[in-house]
């Protein structure tokens, strides 16, 4: 009999996001199971009546165990009507991971 147990990945992401005044912060933040170490890529998209603008943020990292390690930061104009799309990529130990925000689909 082969039981199988899923175990939660060694590593995950997050991207929080916070409103101040008219303006919404975004932060990339990682969570490891052990000691881990590598690259993470923020990639934020802000679309309005205006037009669009891009912000990319990259970097090494090294996470401790179960504690946050908070990578890229940036805040942008909130307007009425404004979409802001973020993806934040990390690269550790051969693997890569991906977490995404949407304003829209919150």
């Amino acid at each position: 009999m082969v039981v199988s147990i899923e175990q939660a990945p060694a590593i995950s992401c997050m991207i929080e996001a916070q409103r101040v005044g008219g303006s919404l912060r975004l932060r990339g933040a990682i969570l490891s199971l052990q000691q881990a170490s590598g690259s993470y890529r923020l990639e934020i998209v802000k679309e309005s009546g205006g037009g669009a603008s891009n912000i990319r943020q990259s970097g090494d990292f090294t996470a401790s165990v179960n504690l946050p390690t908070l990578v890229g930061s940036t805040t942008v104009d909130f307007a009425p009507g404004a979409r802001i799309k973020a993806l934040l990529t990390v690269n550790a130990a051969d693997r890569s991971y991906q977490c995404s925000f949407d304003n829209e689909a919150q």
